[in-house]
């Protein structure tokens, strides 16, 4: 009687031996052991068929894989797992996918290059504030939720329900510190034809007017004092002469992004920020008595405010590229007056609730 270690090392070599004896049957009669077609597949791939492979992602990077797998069935006759086509373009043709995010045809080179060279003459990024208004729909909260598998959760109507909410736009200026509060106005929409509140409607260039001289020019700064540059999109609202003539008259600069370049304006990274604060509160709006919602909303819209950090505005003054002297923050810093400023607030919020 052989011991126990020794049956299953014969038990391995005999599985091993017959693995082999397999392979080589399969290699020679072109079908494999279940009886299906065998196609054996190369290696290595030839100069050819990476050469086929490099035209093709070439001529179109959109390609998939299952597409490649066609075209070098079509032009080469090498039939290839999509395994073996994704590892060949990583390793030999040193492509990764990629989210491509698409630019509108309307922007001008040119322009683009004029204005970072306009920008890039500025030495202090402590200069220049951005100003632009951003759209919040009532159903701009969050659309997935855990429920049990195989069924939705009945109490799931909850978190799709937008009637809470209230569709707003935001105007606002932000500077390399975050969001300047004091410049950011919030204005409702109507409701419907019935609402006669004066401060509610639409950002038209009448109410950007207002705007500016309400909020935006009693912060702005005589060059080269802090907020005396100021970068507007070039918007119909923000082309009127008065707001021009209102800026300057404080001795402020004023700059216009090329036409359809959101990319070269901080306050476009700043907005997304804070919709996506508002976004993971979204709930909490909506879980108070209908007394004290207004208030939570105002408070949870000036915590998203205050999300927009120092560190995070030169990360983004950075990423754009064109801002000089823009220093890097070393990890994260201790608490400032902002982050003081949204724990108070989160705070009392909390004590409100009870």
């Amino acid at each position: 009687r052989l011991p126990r270690v020794h049956v299953v090392s014969l038990v391995a070599n005999i599985s091993r031996h017959w693995r082999g004896v397999a392979r080589r049957c399969c290699g020679r009669t072109g079908k494999n052991c279940r009886g299906g077609a065998f196609r054996r597949r190369p290696r290595k791939l030839t100069h050819e068929v990476l050469s086929e492979l490099t035209k093709l992602y070439n001529a179109n990077p959109y390609s998939y894989l299952d597409e490649a797998q066609e075209f070098l069935m079509a032009t080469t006759g090498t039939h290839l797992s999509l395994n073996t086509i994704a590892i060949q373009v990583k390793e030999h043709l040193h492509r990764t996918r990629q989210v491509v995010f698409a630019k509108a045809a309307q922007a001008n080179a040119k322009e683009r290059q004029d204005f970072l060279a306009h920008v890039s003459n500025f030495d202090d990024p402590a200069v220049f504030i951005g100003v632009d208004e951003t759209h919040r729909n009532k159903d701009e909260i969050r659309k997935r939720a855990y429920l049990a598998r195989g069924g939705r959760d009945p109490d799931v109507s909850k978190y799709f329900d937008p009637s809470g909410g209230v569709s707003s736009t935001l105007i606002a200026a932000a500077n390399i510190d975050g969001f300047e509060l004091r410049a950011c106005r919030l204005v409702q929409r109507s409701r419907d034809h019935k609402d006669l509140d004066p401060t509610h409607g639409t950002v038209d260039s009448e109410a950007f007017i207002q705007y500016i001289r309400e909020d935006l020019a009693p912060i702005l700064g005589k060059f080269p004092a802090p907020n005396s540059v100021v970068l507007m999109d070039n918007a119909s609202t923000h082309k009127d002469p008065v707001i021009r003539e209102m800026i300057e008259a404080v001795g402020a600069f004023l700059f216009y992004t090329p036409a359809c370049s959101p990319d070269m304006i901080f306050i476009e990274y700043d907005f997304r920020i804070y919709k996506t604060y508002l976004r993971r509160h979204s709930l909490e709006m909506k879980e108070d008595a209908m007394q004290i919602q207004m208030q939570i909303q105002m408070q949870i819209h000036l915590e998203a405010l205050a999300s927009v950090t120092y560190e995070k505005q030169c990360n983004i003054f950075n990423h754009i590229g064109c801002f000089q002297n823009v220093p890097v923050p070393q990890g994260k810093r201790g608490p400032c007056a902002r982050a003081a400023t949204m724990a108070a607030v989160v705070v009392a919020r909390n004590a409100k609730r009870g």
